[in-house]
């Protein structure tokens, strides 16, 4: 399919709203409070930057290994993909090496799809 230029303007404009405002979304402070994990309003942002930087790297990476060049769509889906991974455990991933993990796997696994 061929996407137009204004579908291409606002996917990069939700992307970068991705990348501005999600981190302090998964927020939520009722359940941030809980005895799980006393730290988590401070880590889960962090956590989410991490995955968010993770899986667009790999989504690039990725997309230059199987297509011998960048397709936007894999740019601006990757960010997605490793944040709402990433966000969809919250504030049970402690440690933001979880998170780079977590989204590298769904960097990679967003150009694989797109590719077959």
């Amino acid at each position: 399919y061929t996407a137009s230029m204004h579908s291409s303007t606002m996917a990069a404009i939700g992307t970068a709203f991705i990348w501005v405002f999600f981190p302090t979304f998964v927020m939520d402070p009722p359940a941030l409070t809980s005895k799980i994990c006393p730290t988590a309003i401070y880590t889960t942002p962090i956590t989410v930057l991490y995955g968010l930087a993770s899986s667009t790297i790999m989504a690039i990476s990725t997309s230059f290994v199987l297509n011998e060049k960048l397709m936007i769509r894999d740019l601006l889906h990757g960010p997605v993909a490793g944040g709402i991974a990433v966000a969809s455990a919250g504030y049970y991933i402690t440690n933001p090496v979880w998170g780079i993990l977590i989204g590298s796997v769904a960097g990679i696994i967003q150009p694989v799809i797109n590719y077959f």
